[in-house]
């Protein structure tokens, strides 16, 4: 993608922000940045593979927020799954000391 401002082919797709970039990417326009110089612009995706098209350094930042995501997610788990058996034990030990 092509910076306006610098006009050099270095921007690359940037994440959402607020309620203008959602109103914006309904009628497709996407947020982008440049490298180079750093502004912030909407335009629609270019070329056949559009956004899909990613840089090194993008696809590994990608990757790393995704292995984030899945580790805060399996950490979750294990604390409803350990919080679940510790009810459980707790309903059978009030259940053992009553029949006795």
């Amino acid at each position: 993608m092509t910076c306006p401002k610098c006009k050099k082919d270095r921007a690359h797709r940037s994440e959402r922000k607020g309620t203008l970039d959602n109103a914006l990417n309904r009628i497709f326009l996407k947020p982008y940045v440049c490298s180079d110089c750093a502004v912030r612009f909407h335009a629609f995706p270019s070329g056949v593979h559009g956004p899909t098209v990613r840089m090194e350094l993008e696809q590994r930042i990608q990757q790393l927020t995704q292995r984030k995501g899945w580790k805060r997610r399996s950490r979750e788990l294990f604390f409803y799954v350990l919080a679940a058996l510790l009810s459980a034990g707790l309903v059978l030990a009030v259940l053992y000391f009553q029949a006795r």
